[in-house]
């Protein structure tokens, strides 16, 4: 286990719940928001990049084997934690936000990004481009060993079609950032000694990056998010990666991000709930910096129960049955 990724899955979640939080005020004529907690989802598909060649690195894994245990770890508690979504948009469709969209339960349901309509949980769009390259990434085991190398030709060859055809989730300039992780992983993991002091200068650098390359938050997919959050997300992970301030298992942080997901699935119905509350006392403006705190830390808490109380067992449940049980068998070293 490389505890560094824990921290910064955590850390990449944290950003994304902040962003949500103070843009939802900002929008209702609040104060400004953090618009660089948008480069938290740029962070966590380098992260996801990187994870994939890290695992099938350490064992042998069939491309039906890849997939199943991906599905069981990204799509049972989506579909849990869906439910009060779909409960809300049911009993109160007007308030569901869904990007101005009509909402598709069915888009909702199955993430595929080619069906119309919004999402009624905004945050799957990203699972859209997780289970695409998971695909990939599975044809690409199924093709040779080198996984990496065919998942990049695939993912290159993709977005050259995505151009030529005009189908934009395919021609998104955002999936050269799973790339960025298999890069990392190929070429720097285990390979590059990155002492302390450029581990640090690295994060910094990535961190400046993001803060001060624009004076808004940066949408959409193309190539100039690319630029101002993948990049520096890269040197970020790789700061983060090289470093040993972040080397030691800490309990806590471990947890919380075993927990980022969950924290991620429900933290829009959270910062929603606290911000309403805010709203309804009058108080959104004037105790701005508690409300932001109280969000967050909500965000987290409710996460974590999510987490242990249901993710956990479900996915443990799940495990035990025979259709997902991995037949892969460790590499001879």
């Amino acid at each position: 286990m490389i505890w560094s990724i824990q921290y910064l899955r955590f850390f990449a979640c944290l950003m994304v719940v902040t962003l949500h939080l103070t843009k939802k005020s900002y929008l209702n004529n609040g104060d400004g928001y953090l618009y660089f907690g948008a480069s938290g989802v740029d962070i966590f598909f380098i992260i996801s990049g990187f994870i994939m060649s890290y695992i099938s690195n350490k064992k042998e894994t069939t491309s039906l084997d890849f997939i199943k245990n991906r599905t069981l770890r990204i799509y049972p508690i989506y579909l849990i934690t869906l439910i009060p979504f779909l409960g809300i948009f049911l009993a109160y469709p007007s308030i569901v936000n869904t990007h101005s969209l009509p909402p598709s339960i069915i888009k909702s349901i199955t993430l595929l990004p080619f069906l119309s309509g919004g999402s009624l949980n905004m945050v799957s769009w990203t699972l859209s481009y997780e289970f695409y390259f998971y695909i990939i990434y599975a044809i690409s085991l199924s093709i040779g060993k080198n996984a990496i190398r065919n998942s990049s030709i695939i993912i290159m060859t993709m977005l050259f079609l995505g151009h030529i055809f005009k189908i934009r989730f395919i021609s998104s300039m955002i999936s050269l950032e799973f790339v960025f992780g298999m890069f990392i992983y190929e070429f720097i993991y285990n390979k590059v000694e990155v002492g302390i002091k450029k581990s640090i200068l690295l994060m910094l650098t990535g961190l400046c990056w993001i803060v001060f390359s624009s004076k808004a938050e940066v949408g959409g997919d193309d190539i100039i998010r690319v630029l101002y959050y993948g990049i520096p997300s890269a040197l970020i992970f790789i700061g983060f990666l090289s470093t040993k301030i972040f080397s030691k298992k800490i309990n806590k942080l471990v947890l919380l991000g075993d927990a980022s997901y969950a924290i991620y699935l429900t933290h829009i119905l959270t910062i929603n709930a606290v911000y309403l509350v805010f709203k309804r006392i009058g108080m959104q403006e004037t105790l701005y910096l508690p409300m932001i705190i109280i969000g967050v830390s909500l965000s987290i808490a409710i996460g974590l129960v999510v987490h242990l109380m249901i993710e956990k067992p479900v996915t443990k449940k799940l495990k035990s049955y025979p259709f997902f049980i991995s037949k892969s068998t460790p590499i001879n070293s």
